[in-house]
Formats: structure tokens, C-alpha cells, sequence
């Protein structure tokens, strides 16, 4: 039946579930060691020509980080939950990192470098890290305006904790904020941290409007 294919997008092959999208740039700057590469996870459930998607995608093609990828989940017919469709991205990734991203959202060109910068900061210190991330803007679809929030996005992961301890696939929405609680829960039991915050970006970039995911409006600070 065609489910769980995986293509490149540049290919002519039939539309499966699972696209992926290879956006590894040219983007080089001299460094000591290769950074880390890092897969964009997006769940798709808007026509590839919808306007949000574009922007979506093209704010990923215009990020500055050097080794960047694009994973998309084709769940346009929503026969997939939130998690299900996150996890068959997390598998089909290659990449060290990995961040879910909403199809409806932007990414600042700067985001992934800043995260990385910090990721690979934060390890060398606290080598049990798997989870980082930043806050939020948030972009009011009705006026236009946009506005700092006191919130923060799924974040970056890396992949083999996913792999380990994958989303949970029975919740309708709100599957981000379930696992970092549960981070946050292992914190305390294990007494070292799991997940750190870039408090001072607000790249990402989230579009409220009336037909989010999470079904209400984002607290702003």
C-alpha cells in the first residue's frame, strides 16, 4: 500500500507517506571539528503549495547552518497522530539531531547554528544533555503582528533518545510538552540535567491561527 516509503524530494517517484527532503547546503565555515548534522522533522498536513508550507520550507533552505536536512511527514489525510508521524520521521532520519517543526511555522535563519552552538557548548559540560531549546515568537495570523512569548518550542533532540524513548503516539495533541515533562520528571529522579533552554532566541517563529494543532492560542509573556 505504499506506506512508510521514504524519497528523496528531487526524485519523480510517487508520493508516499514519508518525504524526504535532503537540504544540506553549501553554507561552510572553517571549523575544528564537522558539526553535528541536523534533520528538521515536519509533519505535513497542508497542500505542499499552501503558503504557510512554503514559507515553512523555504525558512529551513535559508538556515546558515552548514549540514541541515529536511524530513516531511506526508499527513495530509491525518492518519497519523501527532506522535506516530513524528517517530516514523525520527526513523528515518540519518542525522545526529533532530527538530520538530510545524508546517505552518518559521524558522529565523539563525536558529539551528545558535542551537548547535549551545548544544555543543552545554555537552562538553553536561555530557547527559539529549534536549535543548529555545522561545518563541509568536505571529498573530489575524493582524499580522508578532510578539515575544514565554513559551518554548518542542526543541532539538538528540535522535538516539528518540529512538530509545519515542513520543507517545496515543496523544491528540500536545506530544512536545508531554516529553519534556517527562525529561523534567528524569531530571529530579537522576539528579543530572536531560534537557537545557536558550532563554535570549526567539526564533522560532509560531503562527497562531484558528486551525492550530494544539486547538488554543499560545500564552504571550
Amino acid at each position: 500500500d505504499g506506506r512508510g516509503r521514504i524519497r528523496r524530494a528531487d526524485t519523480g517517484e510517487p508520493r508516499g507517506p514519508i518525504l524526504m527532503k535532503l537540504r544540506y547546503s553549501d553554507h561552510t565555515k572553517p571549523v575544528n571539528t564537522e558539526p553535528p548534522k541536523v534533520d528538521i522533522l515536519m509533519i505535513q498536513v497542508r497542500d505542499t503549495t499552501h503558503p504557510w508550507v512554503e514559507a515553512a520550507v523555504q525558512s529551513v533552505a535559508d538556515q546558515s547552518y552548514p549540514r541541515l536536512g529536511l524530513i516531511e511527514v506526508d499527513n495530509r489525510d491525518r492518519s497519523l497522530s501527532i506522535g506516530a508521524a513524528w517517530n516514523a520521521a525520527v526513523q528515518a532520519s540519518e542525522a545526529e539531531l533532530v527538530m520538530p517543526m510545524g508546517d505552518d511555522d518559521i524558522l529565523t535563519m539563525d536558529l539551528i547554528a545558535s542551537l548547535v552552538d549551545q548544544w555543543q557548548y552545554i555537552r562538553e559540560h553536561a555530557p547527559n544533555v539529549v534536549h535543548i531549546n529555545s522561545m518563541c515568537t509568536i505571529l498573530d495570523e489575524d493582524t499580522g503582528q508578532s510578539v515575544h512569548a514565554s513559551v518554548q518550542h518542542t526543541g532539538m533532540f538528540l535522535r538516539q533518545f528518540l529512538l530509545d524513548y519515542p513520543f507517545n503516539e496515543t496523544l491528540g495533541r500536545n506530544v512536545g510538552l508531554e516529553k519534556i515533562a517527562a525529561m523534567a520528571n528524569a531530571q529530579v529522579e537522576l539528579g543530572q540535567p536531560l534537557s537545557m533552554g536558550v532563554r535570549h532566541h526567539y526564533g522560532y517563529i509560531f503562527r497562531q491561527h484558528a486551525f492550530m494543532a494544539s486547538g488554543r492560542p499560545m500564552r504571550r509573556a
